[in-house]
């Protein structure tokens, strides 16, 4: 795969882990048995994902430019 494509890999991928993680949790918090736990979380997890994708690929080239201002910046300190 080209380098060209690894702010959209990246994206991809962090946005998995990010709202698995996140339904996760919100799931044992409310699942009301460990039986529920897992369809309860699979149901939960397409929602966010479709949001958290696009929200971070979107972010993404932000958080580096102010990350990047952040390191330049703290050397002049």
């Amino acid at each position: 795969m080209s380098a060209r494509f690894a702010p959209a890999v990246f994206g991809f991928v962090s946005s998995c882990f990010m709202s698995l993680l996140i339904t996760a949790i919100a799931t044992l918090r409310n699942a009301r048995s460990v039986d529920d736990c897992f369809s309860i979380r699979a149901g939960a997890w397409r929602t966010p994902w479709i949001i958290a994708l696009p929200v971070i690929l979107v972010i993404i080239p932000y958080a580096c430019r102010i990350v990047g201002g952040l390191i330049k910046g703290a050397g002049k300190a």
